[in-house]
Protein backbone atom coordinates (compact mmCIF):
# COMPACT_ATOMS: atom_id res chain seq x y z
CA UNK A 1 0.00 0.00 0.00
CA UNK A 2 1.16 3.43 -1.23
CA UNK A 3 1.94 5.56 2.18
CA UNK A 4 0.28 8.39 0.63
CA UNK A 5 -2.91 6.39 0.30
CA UNK A 6 -6.65 7.22 1.45
CA UNK A 7 -7.80 4.22 3.53
CA UNK A 8 -11.61 3.44 3.48
CA UNK A 9 -13.96 0.91 4.39
CA UNK A 10 -16.51 -0.46 1.49
CA UNK A 11 -19.55 -3.08 2.93
CA UNK A 12 -21.59 -5.48 0.86
CA UNK A 13 -24.96 -4.78 2.65
CA UNK A 14 -26.88 -7.89 3.56
CA UNK A 15 -29.11 -8.06 0.43
CA UNK A 16 -26.57 -8.14 -1.59
CA UNK A 17 -23.77 -10.48 0.43
CA UNK A 18 -23.88 -12.57 -2.58
CA UNK A 19 -20.97 -14.54 -4.50
CA UNK A 20 -21.66 -12.83 -7.65
CA UNK A 21 -21.96 -9.24 -5.92
CA UNK A 22 -19.42 -9.51 -4.06
CA UNK A 23 -16.63 -10.73 -6.90
CA UNK A 24 -18.40 -8.04 -8.54
CA UNK A 25 -17.70 -5.08 -6.47
CA UNK A 26 -13.76 -6.15 -6.07
CA UNK A 27 -13.75 -6.64 -9.22
CA UNK A 28 -14.89 -3.11 -9.85
CA UNK A 29 -12.62 -1.70 -6.88
CA UNK A 30 -9.90 -3.48 -8.46
CA UNK A 31 -10.29 -1.63 -11.80
CA UNK A 32 -10.29 1.77 -10.56
CA UNK A 33 -6.87 1.81 -8.84
CA UNK A 34 -7.89 0.61 -5.35
CA UNK A 35 -6.27 -1.99 -2.96
CA UNK A 36 -8.03 -4.60 -1.28
CA UNK A 37 -6.07 -4.80 1.57
CA UNK A 38 -8.23 -7.44 3.51
CA UNK A 39 -11.87 -8.50 3.73
CA UNK A 40 -14.06 -9.89 6.94
CA UNK A 41 -17.35 -11.39 7.03
CA UNK A 42 -19.62 -10.69 9.69
CA UNK A 43 -22.81 -12.79 10.63
CA UNK A 44 -25.55 -10.71 11.95
CA UNK A 45 -25.48 -12.54 15.33
CA UNK A 46 -21.89 -11.32 15.53
CA UNK A 47 -22.86 -7.68 14.70
CA UNK A 48 -25.78 -8.46 17.26
CA UNK A 49 -23.75 -9.53 19.85
CA UNK A 50 -21.12 -7.50 19.45
CA UNK A 51 -23.02 -4.24 19.31
CA UNK A 52 -21.44 -3.09 15.56
CA UNK A 53 -24.12 -1.69 14.40
CA UNK A 54 -25.39 0.20 17.17
CA UNK A 55 -21.55 1.52 17.27
CA UNK A 56 -21.58 2.48 13.88
CA UNK A 57 -24.41 4.82 14.03
CA UNK A 58 -24.07 5.66 17.72
CA UNK A 59 -26.34 8.49 18.63
CA UNK A 60 -28.98 7.26 16.33
CA UNK A 61 -28.88 4.31 17.57
CA UNK A 62 -29.03 5.66 21.41
CA UNK A 63 -32.16 8.09 20.55
CA UNK A 64 -33.96 4.89 19.13
CA UNK A 65 -32.83 2.01 21.43
CA UNK A 66 -31.67 3.50 24.94
CA UNK A 67 -32.00 7.21 25.91
CA UNK A 68 -35.67 8.50 26.80
CA UNK A 69 -36.20 10.93 24.45
CA UNK A 70 -37.30 13.95 27.22
CA UNK A 71 -33.56 13.05 28.61
CA UNK A 72 -31.97 14.05 25.59
CA UNK A 73 -30.00 17.58 25.66
CA UNK A 74 -31.53 18.59 22.32
CA UNK A 75 -31.36 22.88 21.69
CA UNK A 76 -33.56 25.52 22.06
CA UNK A 77 -34.00 25.44 18.04
CA UNK A 78 -34.68 21.76 17.68
CA UNK A 79 -37.66 22.27 20.47
CA UNK A 80 -38.54 25.50 18.67
CA UNK A 81 -38.79 23.28 15.64
CA UNK A 82 -40.92 20.12 17.48
CA UNK A 83 -43.66 22.94 18.32
CA UNK A 84 -43.52 24.54 15.08
CA UNK A 85 -44.63 21.04 12.84
CA UNK A 86 -46.38 19.81 15.50
CA UNK A 87 -48.55 22.37 17.45
CA UNK A 88 -47.29 21.77 20.71
CA UNK A 89 -44.49 21.92 23.11
CA UNK A 90 -41.78 18.35 23.06
CA UNK A 91 -42.23 18.11 26.59
CA UNK A 92 -46.02 17.72 26.23
CA UNK A 93 -45.57 15.33 23.71
CA UNK A 94 -45.49 12.05 25.42
CA UNK A 95 -42.85 11.21 23.24
CA UNK A 96 -40.62 8.08 23.45
CA UNK A 97 -37.71 5.64 21.66
CA UNK A 98 -38.45 3.29 18.93
CA UNK A 99 -37.79 0.72 21.59
CA UNK A 100 -40.26 1.56 23.98
CA UNK A 101 -43.10 2.05 21.54
CA UNK A 102 -41.88 -1.83 19.98
CA UNK A 103 -42.85 -3.03 23.17
CA UNK A 104 -45.53 -0.83 24.02
CA UNK A 105 -47.59 -1.49 20.78
CA UNK A 106 -46.37 -5.39 19.95
CA UNK A 107 -44.80 -3.72 16.83
CA UNK A 108 -42.41 -5.27 14.76
CA UNK A 109 -39.50 -3.46 13.14
CA UNK A 110 -40.71 -3.31 9.66
CA UNK A 111 -44.28 -2.07 10.73
CA UNK A 112 -42.45 0.46 12.74
CA UNK A 113 -40.31 1.81 9.50
CA UNK A 114 -43.88 1.96 7.08
CA UNK A 115 -45.73 3.72 10.07
CA UNK A 116 -42.48 6.22 9.88
CA UNK A 117 -42.42 6.91 5.99
CA UNK A 118 -45.92 7.21 5.83
CA UNK A 119 -46.32 9.76 9.13
CA UNK A 120 -43.90 12.85 9.46
CA UNK A 121 -40.98 13.72 11.06
CA UNK A 122 -38.51 16.73 12.09
CA UNK A 123 -34.58 17.13 13.09
CA UNK A 124 -34.33 18.07 16.48
CA UNK A 125 -30.43 17.79 16.82
CA UNK A 126 -27.94 15.89 15.03
CA UNK A 127 -28.90 12.08 14.88
CA UNK A 128 -32.38 12.93 16.78
CA UNK A 129 -35.59 13.02 14.64
CA UNK A 130 -39.11 13.09 16.01
CA UNK A 131 -41.23 11.82 14.01
CA UNK A 132 -45.49 11.33 14.43
CA UNK A 133 -47.01 8.52 13.49
CA UNK A 134 -50.38 6.59 13.64
CA UNK A 135 -50.83 3.27 14.84
CA UNK A 136 -54.15 1.87 14.11
CA UNK A 137 -56.41 1.29 16.49
CA UNK A 138 -54.07 3.61 19.05
CA UNK A 139 -53.87 6.70 17.22
CA UNK A 140 -51.30 9.06 16.51
CA UNK A 141 -47.82 8.84 18.89
CA UNK A 142 -44.83 10.76 18.68
CA UNK A 143 -41.12 8.39 18.61
CA UNK A 144 -37.92 9.03 18.18
CA UNK A 145 -35.72 7.60 15.09
CA UNK A 146 -38.89 5.46 14.30
CA UNK A 147 -36.67 4.19 10.86
CA UNK A 148 -33.92 2.81 13.05
CA UNK A 149 -34.97 -0.94 14.29
CA UNK A 150 -35.50 -1.90 10.77
CA UNK A 151 -31.94 -0.99 9.50
CA UNK A 152 -30.66 -2.58 12.49
CA UNK A 153 -33.14 -5.79 12.08
CA UNK A 154 -31.55 -5.83 8.00
CA UNK A 155 -28.10 -6.46 9.50
CA UNK A 156 -28.50 -8.16 13.25
CA UNK A 157 -31.07 -11.22 11.99
CA UNK A 158 -30.45 -14.31 12.09
CA UNK A 159 -28.60 -15.39 8.75
CA UNK A 160 -27.21 -12.23 7.82
CA UNK A 161 -24.17 -11.19 6.61
CA UNK A 162 -21.73 -8.04 5.62
CA UNK A 163 -18.71 -8.43 3.95
CA UNK A 164 -16.64 -5.87 5.03
CA UNK A 165 -13.47 -4.61 2.91
CA UNK A 166 -10.63 -2.11 4.13
CA UNK A 167 -9.27 -0.85 0.96
CA UNK A 168 -6.45 1.55 -0.10
CA UNK A 169 -7.15 4.39 -2.56
CA UNK A 170 -4.08 6.11 -4.03
CA UNK A 171 -4.52 9.72 -4.40
CA UNK A 172 -2.88 10.36 -6.71
CA UNK A 173 -4.51 8.18 -8.99
CA UNK A 174 -8.26 8.79 -7.40
CA UNK A 175 -9.66 11.86 -5.35
CA UNK A 176 -11.86 10.95 -2.08
CA UNK A 177 -14.27 12.64 -4.63
CA UNK A 178 -13.85 10.92 -7.24
CA UNK A 179 -13.55 7.47 -5.21
CA UNK A 180 -17.03 8.37 -3.37
CA UNK A 181 -19.46 9.70 -6.56
CA UNK A 182 -17.04 7.89 -9.78
CA UNK A 183 -16.29 4.93 -8.42
CA UNK A 184 -19.17 4.07 -5.61
CA UNK A 185 -22.07 6.11 -7.42
CA UNK A 186 -24.38 8.20 -5.59
CA UNK A 187 -26.17 7.14 -2.30
CA UNK A 188 -29.83 6.78 -4.19
CA UNK A 189 -28.55 4.36 -7.28
CA UNK A 190 -31.05 6.15 -9.53
CA UNK A 191 -28.74 9.42 -9.22
CA UNK A 192 -25.50 7.06 -9.37
CA UNK A 193 -22.60 7.83 -12.45
CA UNK A 194 -23.16 5.00 -14.90
CA UNK A 195 -20.59 2.58 -14.57
CA UNK A 196 -20.23 3.56 -11.10
CA UNK A 197 -20.75 0.40 -8.54
CA UNK A 198 -23.91 2.20 -7.51
CA UNK A 199 -25.65 2.45 -10.96
CA UNK A 200 -24.40 -0.89 -12.42
CA UNK A 201 -26.00 -2.70 -9.69
CA UNK A 202 -29.06 -1.36 -10.66
CA UNK A 203 -28.77 -1.79 -14.00
CA UNK A 204 -27.62 -5.49 -13.74
CA UNK A 205 -29.34 -6.27 -10.88
CA UNK A 206 -31.71 -9.51 -12.06
CA UNK A 207 -28.16 -10.89 -13.69
CA UNK A 208 -26.24 -10.51 -10.69
CA UNK A 209 -29.14 -12.38 -8.28
CA UNK A 210 -30.14 -9.54 -6.16
CA UNK A 211 -34.10 -10.28 -5.34
CA UNK A 212 -35.31 -6.29 -6.47
CA UNK A 213 -33.62 -3.35 -7.92
CA UNK A 214 -31.83 -1.56 -5.58
CA UNK A 215 -32.81 1.77 -3.97
CA UNK A 216 -31.74 4.20 -1.83
CA UNK A 217 -31.95 2.63 1.82
CA UNK A 218 -30.69 -1.19 -0.32
CA UNK A 219 -28.40 0.11 -2.34
CA UNK A 220 -26.21 -2.60 -2.28
CA UNK A 221 -23.18 -0.94 -0.43
CA UNK A 222 -21.50 1.27 1.70
CA UNK A 223 -18.01 3.44 1.76
CA UNK A 224 -17.08 5.56 4.53
CA UNK A 225 -17.24 8.87 4.34
CA UNK A 226 -14.00 10.42 4.52
CA UNK A 227 -10.51 9.38 6.05
CA UNK A 228 -12.07 10.01 9.54
CA UNK A 229 -14.94 7.76 9.23
CA UNK A 230 -13.34 5.47 7.52
CA UNK A 231 -10.77 5.39 10.60
CA UNK A 232 -13.72 4.71 13.20
CA UNK A 233 -15.63 1.87 11.03
CA UNK A 234 -12.16 0.01 10.84
CA UNK A 235 -12.12 -0.19 14.47
CA UNK A 236 -15.94 -0.57 15.17
CA UNK A 237 -16.08 -3.10 11.72
CA UNK A 238 -12.75 -5.05 11.58
CA UNK A 239 -11.48 -4.77 15.06
CA UNK A 240 -8.77 -2.54 13.95
CA UNK A 241 -6.28 -1.26 17.03
CA UNK A 242 -6.76 2.63 16.96
CA UNK A 243 -3.62 3.34 17.96
CA UNK A 244 -2.12 1.57 15.19
CA UNK A 245 -4.43 3.51 12.36
CA UNK A 246 -2.00 5.06 9.98
CA UNK A 247 -4.88 7.83 9.66
CA UNK A 248 -5.42 8.50 12.96
CA UNK A 249 -1.18 8.33 13.61
CA UNK A 250 -1.25 11.07 10.97
CA UNK A 251 -2.81 13.39 12.58
CA UNK A 252 -0.84 13.47 15.36
CA UNK A 253 2.61 13.31 14.10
Amino acid sequence: MPASANRAVVFVKPHAALAPVIAFVRDALSRGKIEILSQRVRSGEEIAREGVVDRHYAAIADYAMARPPLEAPLPAAGLGAFQARFGIPFAASEITNSAELLRRHLLSPAELGSLWVAGEFVKLAPGFYAGRIEIPGDGMRFVVNGFYPVMREKVTRQGATVVCLDVAVPPDALTWHAFRSDTIGATNPADARPGSVRAELRRRYAELGLPAEPTMQDNGVHASAGPLEGSRERVVWLGANPNEDPFLLSLIH
